[in-house]
């Protein structure tokens, strides 16, 4: 192929492609909580605040995590200190940010404040209170978007048809980003070229 045509093919490739985020749910009232802590869904749950600015980097390690297929299984939520001061009293939250890892309304760990590798302790944290029995991936949805009567998606047994559809996905994707990463080094190399030309 052209070299001409295959840089912009593959630029056309990388931006069509969707990333798979999985989400961090907002907690807007004691429903939505009570529905989190209830479930048999193992669950970490964030109390944080606007104006915290440890609870914004609690909040980007957790974004990381999120989107880790090794935790697909987990269910992530956040509590506004601001918009929920009643949860927030009732759980007797006395510092933000503060983390916890529930199930079936029992806390299995707590972490208060920000630990100095955010990333890595929450995710041992989660490993230590829940296992690594992760599910294929799957995408947390809003507590509006569900019926109250239906389980999370990310509950379900996956089978092992949608393993191998979610496995051959991710090496395609994998194929795709070598060939980007190619398709940038033989850019790179076009521009030096270009360069050292004149």
């Amino acid at each position: 192929m052209n070299k001409s045509i295959l840089i912009p093919t593959i630029l056309l490739i990388a931006a069509s492609i969707q990333p798979i985020h999985a989400a961090i749910i907002a907690i807007e009232n004691q429903e939505d909580f009570n529905k989190i802590m209830q479930s048999d869904s193992p669950s970490v749950i964030l109390f944080s605040a606007e104006w915290c600015s440890p609870c914004t980097a609690i909040k980007e390690a957790l974004k990381k995590i999120v989107d880790d297929p090794e935790f697909a299984h987990i269910t992530f939520a956040n509590v506004d200190y601001d918009k929920n001061p009643t949860i927030i009293e009732q759980q007797k939250i006395n510092a933000t940010p503060t983390l916890r890892f529930v199930q079936a309304n029992v806390q299995k760990n707590e972490i208060i404040g920000l630990p100095k590798s955010p990333e890595e302790t929450i995710a041992a944290e989660i490993k230590k209170a829940f296992g690594t029995t992760a599910h294929p991936i799957t995408t947390a949805q809003p507590m509006e978007e569900k019926k109250s009567e239906e389980m999370p998606a990310h509950t379900q047994e996956p089978s092992h048809e949608s393993t191998g559809i979610v496995q051959g996905f991710f090496k395609a994707i994998l194929c795709i980003l070598d060939l980007i990463k190619d398709g940038i080094m033989q850019l790179v190399d076009m521009i030096k070229n270009l360069f050292s030309a004149r």
